[in-house]
């Protein structure tokens, strides 16, 4: 389980960039992604490299600029303390990577999402932070020392805040992003041999993940554990559709919502006897049941 990271290997400036990064990767679902060292040329603020871009499925994108060492705010600047003392501008390059990215995003032909619903913050891993660190950097966008085990949560609430929220995009939003960033829309000459090669790919896996329903169809607790895009979610649907069809009483639980929709829409055609009795993620399970929940990291 947890986010896909690209590159799977990345060459992390420092250990703090790691240190964010995995901290987010174990918090984020399979549907969600890291991205790491993004370059964009960008019309307005010429070349620009990103830390972090991290994508949740169901919420939008937060570029993140990350800094090492002790970062203290002084005189209306910001001071890295390391192997030597210099002034750095965490919120302006975070900002600006936001901007490029939601800009270059909208300048491609295969990107007919409209607006990016996205945030920015900086991550000080090392340093301890009380407050807001100047007009520019309230508290709520900074991922100070000791704020990691929660990181996705503050940028959920950044994305859901007023001022930020924008609808989410149409479904696969994220698949069309990285093709975007890969250039692939601009190599016409492959499409049909990636087409091609992409539904091989899909029958071979199709079939492999059906053997495993109807091998484990006896078997009644079992755990699949794989990385991002290897079928847990697949399995579990069809595993759930079986169990429905033999008129087991099923629920399906998952921990994103986009998960929970398109699971219930591919419910929507089959008959209510043959359907799960719930679909929906553990949160939504608890309120049904009237269980009281912490309004902090709750879906609903």
């Amino acid at each position: 389980m947890g986010a896909l990271l690209i590159p799977p290997s990345p060459d992390y400036a420092d250990d703090s960039e790691r240190a964010v990064a995995q901290a987010l990767q174990t918090q984020l679902s399979e549907d969600d992604v890291i991205l790491h060292g993004i370059r964009i040329t960008d019309p307005e603020h010429g070349d620009v490299e990103i830390d972090l871009v991290v994508l949740i499925a169901d919420l939008g994108a937060a570029v993140i600029e990350v800094k090492g060492g002790y970062i203290h705010y002084r005189d209306g600047q910001f001071i890295q303390t390391g192997a030597q003392e210099r002034p750095v501008d965490p919120v302006h390059q975070a900002r600006k990577g936001l901007w490029s990215l939601s800009r270059y995003l909208e300048r491609q032909p295969t990107w007919s999402r409209g607006r990016l619903p996205g945030t920015w913050l900086v991550a000080f891993p090392y340093t301890p932070v009380n407050g807001d660190m100047g007009p520019q950097a309230p508290r709520e966008v900074i991922l100070a020392e000791g704020d990691l085990p929660n990181a996705r949560a503050i940028i959920e609430r950044q994305l859901t805040s007023g001022t930020s929220r924008v609808p989410t995009p149409a479904p696969a939003w994220i698949d069309a992003a990285l093709q975007a960033l890969d250039s692939a829309a601009t190599d016409p000459v492959n499409v049909p041999a990636r087409t091609r090669a992409r539904i091989r790919q899909v029958a071979e896996t199709t079939q492999a993940r059906q053997f495993i329903v109807r091998a484990t169809r006896l078997i009644p607790r079992i755990e699949f554990i794989g990385s991002a895009g290897t079928g847990k979610s697949w399995i579990a649907k069809e595993r759930t559709k079986a169990w429905a069809r033999d008129g087991e009483r099923v629920a399906m639980l998952t921990y994103t919502r986009g998960v929970a929709e398109v699971t219930r829409a591919e419910f929507e055609e089959v008959p209510v006897k043959k359907r799960p009795a719930f679909v929906g993620t553990f949160h939504q399970l608890a309120t049904r049941w009237g269980i009281p929940l912490q309004a902090q990291g709750t879906d609903d």
